[in-house]
């Protein structure tokens, strides 16, 4: 028996290992959403939302009765401290300042008045309770034991302490190791399921009275990612796979964006393949890139126009989908013709060190991921590295485009309608990597020197660890994270981090609280659900996400109904709504989360015009809704909206009033969005879409939109943030910074007195504008097993 708790015991504290510094939010020791119970617990009492199934109840319970405790007010504190495991914030309980516990974090003081938790504290605090009650009581196999606290406790007196007071001193030292109090950032154990305060009895939270903004470019970009080494740099990138290193300007200095588009920092437009849908949708640098020079690009490509686009097609039969029967559809495009890429490369080689690189080769270091895609619609494509773990997350749509027929977000044995979690530092073995092997094109081998092409060597190299990849059943040059939710699941991808996502669109994670991921998830539009009827002179289609940055001739949105009773009307619950009134929505993503597309969109069940790949039934999935979203019609009760634009939480200081407050948008820049969480820590958001404006002294000046009183800065692509932790809004007719809300007149208690303000920039904007047979030969077949193998 003792055996067995030893082994309950290991595998929750392994679980621990794996937790973020931070969590604040309702997760699981395994870093898990809580779930919802279809039955009642038969001993802990959790119920509703809890981490705890009917099986780890048992095994609690079962621990509990072994440890034969005789007083029935410590059985009972011994048995809530247990319990806690089932917690929903069991996460932030048993881990403090990444030290994962044996016992939750028990309360030692009344709660902090700044604490987002119930302030229903017993008159003595819950540490002192339990040490009162169980110090001189017999309990084996204690949680306490100092050694599973990873402190050094009372010397034993006996060979088999089980008395408190047996291994701790006095209660001081105790609660010293286990104790410690609620703030605004965590809470702690009090003998009860976690309760967090609610503001609605206090004082209410107001919304800012509008979002200030500065135009500092000209220049159209879908992506921004702040410099790695902390300055006032960042890249940009468009659609067509250029990008570039800029310059930012000092908040209030009046100055302009300084990048060169006539000199990008790498130019990839070769291998990517563009247009209205595809194209090149995410960038990201490594967290060593001042060290290492490593970063990386998510395109697509045409298997037709260049060779090493090749991946496997992920219409196939391990999905139950057969390319020949998706057939080319209105497009001519063959399935799997365009393939999802991410390939790294380095700007080692092009500066004394990768922090001062103002350029980088086109040249593929590596091959991290390649992937057939069904058809040619929007596929998402972000990538971001995780603040706290380093790994590599991609953001992939459920590549159908028309309703999942399908099922692939629900298919865990397809990657598509999910978000990937890779570890690129840590490759398949006998896979080469170039870059970090050689920094030199000279090896010497035997004392002779031979010179040779570092793109054959990787191209071989790489091909030579194909097997080892094949074997791992891999998609490309990366490791699976071993806490990965489905790396021990057989019958799941274990690339996979979350599913159920239609179109995730913009992803951040909250430089505060990383444990907070946020993704706007673009719905369904009303042309996928299959309107019909309709004369053509009453609708307007603009497929979604069909972005071209640096135009406005394609536009990402939903079909634009102009006679209401035309085509096929939808309903919800026999609700009728209006053919375009679909929805969008922001999802907090959590360790192996389902978002339930496509058995739902949003909060409102779904189902699809056809499915040949087969249904997921509601009672199947614990789905988790969405915490933030709208349907088309809030946006405009006449046109609609286009699709979601995730944002960031904001933690500038330039706008105090915005200051930890998410801020989202809609494409067609007449919808912008904050959110505010309440309680604190809880993930319950409520949203109130703001007003907005340029700022008189705006660097570039704004121009107005024509019968609105909102600036007219064109369709709102992405959102960015740099190294201030300021925001920007990127759109198709330049770059928006978020700035003091004094500067558009808008009033902010918080802001504090400034200058006078900045005179505007009269600098211009700049953003308006294979090798030889013979250098194979010189490679000897010897050479090139010794460089992959040695």
């Amino acid at each position: 028996m003792k055996g067995v708790l030893i082994s309950i015991n290991f595998i929750f504290c392994c679980f621990l290992l794996f937790l973020d510094s931070s969590t604040s939010l309702p997760l699981c020791v395994d870093s898990s959403a809580p779930f919802i119970l279809n039955s009642t617990l038969e001993f802990c009492p959790y119920n509703g939302s809890t981490c705890c199934n009917s099986t780890e109840d048992a095994q609690i319970q079962k621990q509990f009765q072994l440890m034969n405790i005789s007083d029935t007010t410590c059985a009972s504190a011994l048995k809530s401290i247990l319990c806690a495991r089932c917690d929903p914030y069991s996460a932030e309980l048993f881990t403090v300042q990444s030290t994962p516990r044996s016992v939750p974090l028990l309360c030692n003081s009344t709660i902090a008045s700044n604490s987002s938790q119930s302030k229903a504290v017993a008159v003595e605090d819950f540490c002192s309770q339990v040490w009162e009650s169980c110090q001189s009581v017999s309990i084996k196999n204690s949680p306490f034991s100092p050694s599973l606290q990873g402190q050094a406790g009372r010397t034993p007196s006996k060979s088999n302490p089980s008395k408190l007071t047996d291994q701790w001193q006095s209660k001081t030292d105790f609660c010293t190791a286990f104790g410690g109090s609620s703030t605004s950032e965590s809470v702690c154990f009090e003998g009860e399921p976690v309760a967090l305060k609610n503001t609605d009895s206090e004082a209410p939270i107001n919304p800012p009275h509008g979002l200030c903004l500065e135009k500092i470019g000209n220049g159209s970009y879908l992506n921004m990612v702040a410099h790695p080494d902390g300055t006032n740099r960042a890249f940009f990138s468009n659609q067509k796979g250029q990008v570039w290193l800029a310059t930012i300007p000092a908040d209030g200095s009046g100055g302009q964006l300084q990048l060169d588009e006539s000199s990008p920092f790498v130019d990839l437009t070769d291998m990517v393949y563009s247009d209205a849908k595809l194209g090149m949708m995410g960038m990201a640098f490594h967290p060593k890139f001042a060290e290492n020079g490593r970063f990386f690009a998510s395109f697509t490509c045409d298997k037709d126009k260049w060779s090493g686009c090749n991946g496997i097609c992920s219409c196939n039969s391990n999905v139950n989908c057969d390319p020949s029967k998706i057939g080319t559809g209105s497009s001519g495009v063959q399935p799997c013709q365009y393939q999802a890429v991410v390939a790294e490369y380095t700007a080692n080689g092009t500066a004394s060190q990768p922090s001062s690189a103002v350029s980088a080769k086109p040249t593929e270091v590596r091959r991290i991921f390649t992937m057939g895609l069904p058809s040619n619609t929007e596929n998402g494509g972000q990538i971001l590295f995780g603040p706290d773990d380093g790994y590599l997350y991609f953001m992939m749509g459920d590549g159908s485009g028309t309703g999942d027929p399908y099922n692939f977000a629900q298919n865990k044995k397809s990657l598509l309608g999910k978000i990937m979690r890779l570890d690129i530092d840590n490759i398949p073995t006998k896979v080469f990597d170039l870059s970090t092997r050689y920094s030199s094109h000279t090896i010497s081998v035997h004392k002779k020197f031979l010179f040779f092409s570092p793109l054959l060597i990787s191209i071989y190299c790489y091909l030579s660890g194909a097997a080892e990849i094949s074997k791992q059943g891999l998609w490309g040059s990366y490791s699976i994270p071993k806490d990965n939710p489905f790396s021990q699941d057989n019958g799941s991808q274990a690339e996979i981090w979350a599913l159920g996502l239609k179109t995730p669109w913009r992803c951040s994670f909250d430089s505060e609280r990383p444990s907070y991921f946020f993704c706007g998830d673009a719905g369904q539009d009303a042309r996928d659900l299959g309107i019909m009827g309709c004369p053509k002179s009453q609708i307007r289609w603009a497929t979604k996400m069909n972005i071209i940055a640096g135009s406005e001739v394609a536009i990402a949105g939903s079909v634009l109904i102009k006679g209401s009773h035309c085509g096929r009307r939808l309903s919800r619950d026999g609700v009728l709504l209006g053919t375009w009134d679909l929805y969008e929505e922001v999802d907090l993503i959590t360790k192996g989360g389902n978002y339930g597309w496509r058995v739902y969109e949003g909060p409102y069940p779904f189902t699809p015009n056809e499915s040949p790949g087969g249904n997921t039934s509601k009672d199947s999935i614990n789905p988790i809704m969405p915490i933030l979203g709208y349907n088309h019609s809030e946006v405009n009760k006449n046109e609609g909206s286009a699709c979601i634009i995730g944002g960031y939480m904001y933690r500038s200081n330039t706008d105090p009033c915005m200051y930890g407050r998410y801020l989202y948008a809609d494409l067609y820049s007449v919808a912008v969005w904050e959110a505010t969480e309440d309680p604190v820590n809880s993930g319950n958001f409520s949203k109130s879409r703001i007003p907005f404006s340029c700022s008189h002294d705006s660097p570039i000046k704004c121009d107005p939109e024509p019968g609105t009183s909102l600036p007219a800065i064109g369709y709102i692509y992405s959102f960015g943030e740099d190294n201030n932790k300021d925001v920007y809004i990127l759109t198709s007719k330049g770059v928006y910074r978020v700035v003091r809300p004094s500067r558009c007149s808008y009033t902010c208690s918080q802001e504090k007195a400034t200058t006078e303000a900045p005179s505007p920039s009269t600098s211009p904007s700049h953003a308006c504008r294979n090798f030889s047979i013979y250098q194979f030969l010189q490679i000897s077949f010897f050479l090139l097993l010794l460089i992959c193998f040695v």
